[in-house]
């Protein structure tokens, strides 16, 4: 029996883990939200989410903001904060996501739904009880949703206002970054230290996959390591030719 050549393809997003923390570097998760970063060779990648569907609405209504401070060589002194984002950094509108994004793309409509969508709920009961529990899952199904296709698509991210990306690094110094949420009556602040002197992140290899051939069928298989917490989803492709490749 003939059978197809098959690759997989492990593809890293940005979400909630990265490329290799630098060993130096700090992580601070504060009481609503997550950093992470990947130092790459001419910029640093922040992502960050808030941990509850609740504290990521109300963020979504409020914005956040980026800031950067430089630590003195061999001191504790910081410089003054220097803000990176806008004065209010926010979620895309509606018209600006249809505007942005091509209709047939894969993530942007269930994002913009998530969003904007008057209904995000897969269960209608007439209970008072399971009304309320519906609304509270159709809350955390749009904040899952939304967080799951930020890690898959950096542009989703932008668009979420989850992501920033700093270009004009003090080389070799030693940085802080905070984002903070804007929220009036709960802020939250994550902070996340990185030395520029140490060597950009890497992105780890995986092992390679087992394939084992049936009657009509092709399983794949790999193992998972430590390094696998580094990736958020998996990509699978094939090809006959090693040339032209199709999701699978």
């Amino acid at each position: 029996m003939k059978m197809k050549r098959l690759t997989l393809i492990g593809c890293t997003f940005f979400l909630v883990s990265f490329a290799s923390a630098q060993k130096d570097s700090t992580k601070v998760r504060s009481g609503g939200m997550v950093m992470v970063a990947r130092h790459t060779r001419d910029s640093v990648v922040l992502r960050w989410a808030p941990k509850s569907h609740v504290a990521w609405s109300r963020a979504n209504r409020y914005g956040y903001r980026v800031e950067r401070i430089t630590l003195a060589e061999n001191s504790d002194n910081k410089s003054r904060p220097k803000q990176l984002s806008p004065d209010t950094l926010r979620a895309l509108k509606l018209n600006q996501m249809q505007s942005r994004f091509p209709a047939k793309h894969p993530y942007a409509p269930i994002v913009a739904q998530a969003l904007y969508g008057a209904k995000f709920q897969p269960v209608q009961n007439s209970s008072d009880a399971l009304t309320i529990r519906n609304n509270a899952m159709e809350s955390e199904i749009r904040y899952a949703y939304s967080l799951v296709f930020a890690d898959i698509d950096s542009r989703i991210a932008d668009a979420l206002a989850l992501r920033w990306v700093d270009k004009e690094l003090p080389a070799g110094q030693r940085v802080l970054y905070r984002v903070y949420t804007l929220d009036p009556e709960f802020p939250d602040t994550a902070y996340l230290g990185l030395n520029l002197s140490m060597p950009p992140d890497t992105i780890p290899t995986q092992p390679a996959p087992l394939a084992q051939e049936g009657d009509k069928i092709i399983k794949l298989r790999w193992k998972n390591n430590p390094e696998s917490t580094k990736f958020a989803a998996w990509w699978i492709e094939r090809s006959r030719d090693s040339i032209r490749w199709e999701c699978i």
